[in-house]
Formats: C-alpha cells, sequence, structure tokens
C-alpha cells in the first residue's frame, strides 16, 4: 500500500483543478485528462480495493445513475421555463467542455470522472479523517469538490456537483466501494455533458 495521502497533497489537487478549468476556454475535459490521472494512479496505488469490481455495487451505481440522468432532463426543462437565463448559460458551457471529437471526449470524460471520484471520494476522506467526525469530513469532501468545480465560472455547476457529489459520497460510504460512485458518475456525465448535452 502506497503512502498515506495528505491534506496538503488534496488541497493541491483541488486548487489544481479549479485552475486548470479556470484557464481553459475550451475542451476543459481534455484539459483536466492528465491530472485526472494523476489523482487515479495515486488512488489506485493507495487502496487498490477499493476499485475491485462488485456486481452488487456495479448494479446499484447504474440504478442511481440512470435515475439521476431521467430526472436531470425535466428539471432542465423548468429552468428554462422559470429561469431562460440560467438556461441559456448551458450551451456555452457544454461547448467549453468538449473537444468536438466524440471519440476523445468520450475518452477524456471517462478519465475525468474516474479522476474525480479518486481524489474526492477515495484520496480526500483519508487525507482528512483526523480533522473531524466521519460526517464532517465528507462534508468537507463534499465542498471541496464543489469548490473546485467553480473553476468553471458557473454556479449551477457548483450546485450540481455539490448536489451529485453528496450522493456519490453517499454510494461510496453506503457500499464501501468505489465502483458504485463511478458508474452512477459516468452513467450521468457520458449522458448529459457528452451523449446527449443539455442546452
Amino acid at each position: 500500500m502506497a503512502r498515506q495521502p495528505t491534506p496538503t497533497l488534496v488541497f493541491a489537487l483541488s486548487l489544481a483543478w479549479f485552475g486548470t478549468l479556470w484557464s481553459a476556454e475550451s475542451a476543459f475535459l481534455v484539459r483536466l485528462a492528465p491530472l485526472a490521472l494523476v489523482a487515479l494512479v495515486m488512488s489506485l496505488r493507495h487502496d487498490p480495493r477499493a476499485w475491485h469490481w462488485h456486481t452488487k455495487a456495479g448494479l446499484i451505481g447504474l440504478a442511481v445513475g440512470l435515475v439521476t440522468t431521467v430526472l436531470t432532463y425535466p428539471a432542465h426543462q423548468l429552468v428554462v421555463r422559470h429561469a431562460p437565463l440560467v438556461a441559456d448559460s448551458f450551451a456555452p458551457l457544454f461547448e467549453r467542455a468538449r473537444l468536438g471529437s466524440p471519440v476523445w471526449d468520450l475518452v477524456s470524460a471517462v478519465i475525468v470522472v474516474a479522476g474525480e471520484e479518486a481524489l474526492w471520494r477515495n484520496l480526500a476522506p483519508v487525507a482528512l479523517e483526523r480533522q473531524g467526525s466521519r460526517r464532517f469530513v465528507w462534508t468537507l469532501c463534499v465542498g471541496l469538490y464543489g469548490l473546485s468545480q467553480g473553476g468553471s465560472g458557473s454556479w449551477v455547476v457548483v450546485a450540481a456537483a455539490v448536489g451529485l457529489g453528496g450522493l456519490w459520497s453517499a454510494l461510496r460510504v453506503m457500499t464501501g466501494s468505489a465502483v458504485a460512485p463511478l458508474v452512477a458518475h459516468l452513467v450521468w456525465t457520458l449522458n448529459v455533458v457528452v451523449l446527449r448535452p443539455l442546452g
């Protein structure tokens, strides 16, 4: 097992994530991929067992991913009807996310999702475990995840990251596996950001 991740490392990676999003005028999924790979490799070295495939966890993640995906589209329609200025910000944001090549967009999205899970649902809880109670630590991890997405310049992205990040964190805690939140996160992101983007 690799050396224990530290709070300094987690905060540094979170800040780097924010900075990468902030500075990327386009294709930020591709630009985030190297940073995501670093987090993923570190997590795999630190606790490879957390990433072992468990069918039950995978099915739970699939179910949660499908439900959140299905609910996202009518929620978006409500926003379009009642807050059109907010809705108008979605299309440019998702355009910024993608490179324009379906294959590269898909590959980079998978890498980025895995990196997010590695950093904020696997490395961060271990690194911050001495900062307080388990509930406080997980709340801090969700907050860090949300703040790191602030580099996108969109409060909607931050709100979605806190809401969905909280759900994915709950999956991580309940199943004891990285598989369930990874699958749920992948299903949602690949649909809503890459295959059938909002806008």
